[in-house]
Parts: structure tokens; sequence; C-alpha cells
């Protein structure tokens, strides 16, 4: 009889916690979003949202996490971009005296040049490629990375710090 009460004991126990716990998430989320409308000043007459407002509110200096999904490949690619600068460098190092400002980047691709340096791509290619991405934690939630996508797909807003 005592083992039976003891069980039911310990799984209200447990429910009240996690009803606590939830209360204590849900009036920090309120806090936080009665600060965020203090600090954004919205002049539009377009209504943000509750997750829009927690966005601003971070500041213009925040950045989101980046996503991993695609990690290895955009810095795959960077590092073409940067092997293709660097065989330019190398081949035609000197031929230019003055660059234009305006000048429109061609995007040539040099042909392979210096023995050294392509072994030196070639082996720091091949690390990036081995190399592991680890998984970390994102500092926004799925709803405030929504609330930047349509605060980046308005083309009514202006925002200003």
């Amino acid at each position: 009889m005592a083992r039976h009460y003891k069980k039911y004991a310990k799984r209200n126990k447990h429910k009240r916690r996690l009803k606590n716990k939830a209360a204590m998430q849900q009036s920090k989320l309120e806090f936080m979003l009665s600060q965020a409308r203090k600090q954004v000043v919205n002049l539009s007459h377009r209504k943000l949202t509750d997750d829009e407002y927690l966005v601003l509110s971070r500041g213009l200096k925040f950045i989101p996490s980046p996503s991993v999904k695609r990690a290895k490949q955009d810095l795959l690619h960077d590092f073409d971009e940067l092997a293709r600068k660097m065989r330019c460098r190398y081949l035609y190092h000197g031929n230019l005296d003055e660059i234009h400002p305006f000048r429109v980047k061609s995007g040539h691709t040099p042909p392979l040049s210096c023995n050294t340096l392509e072994n030196y791509l070639f082996n720091t290619k091949h690390e990036l490629s081995s190399m592991q991405i680890r998984k970390f934690r994102n500092n926004l939630s799925l709803s405030q990375r929504s609330g930047i996508s349509s605060l980046l797909n308005d083309e009514s807003l202006i925002i200003n710090h």
C-alpha cells in the first residue's frame, strides 16, 4: 500500500514541477516581450508579431547562428573562390597598375599555375573536405527565424537604429 501511495505522490510532484516550469517560462516570455515592445518603435502601418518584436529587440549587431545544413558546401565554395584569386595574383602580379573602383569583376578562372601553389591548394582543400562539422545550439527559435525571414522579405519596412 505504501509503495502505491509513493508512486502517485512522485507522479503528482513531477506534474507540479512541469506546471511550475511552464508557468515560469511563460512569465519570462511575457517579460521579454514587454521589454521588446518598449525598445522597438513601430512607425509603420504593419502590425508586428511577437516574434518579430523579440528579434528586433536584440539589435542590429545580433548575429543568428548559421545553418549547419550547407556549411561544408559553403566552405568549399568559398575556398574555390580563394584559390581562383590566389592563382590570379600569382599569374598577373604586377600587370595592373591601378584598378578602377567601378570595375566589373570578370570571374576569370586561370589555368593551373605553380606546382607549389597547386600542392598547397590541393592539400588545403583535402583537409577542408575531410573536416567534420560540429553541431551547435541555435540562438533563435524556429518562430523567431520565421520572423526574421518575414522582416527581410517585406519591402515596405525600413529598419533604423
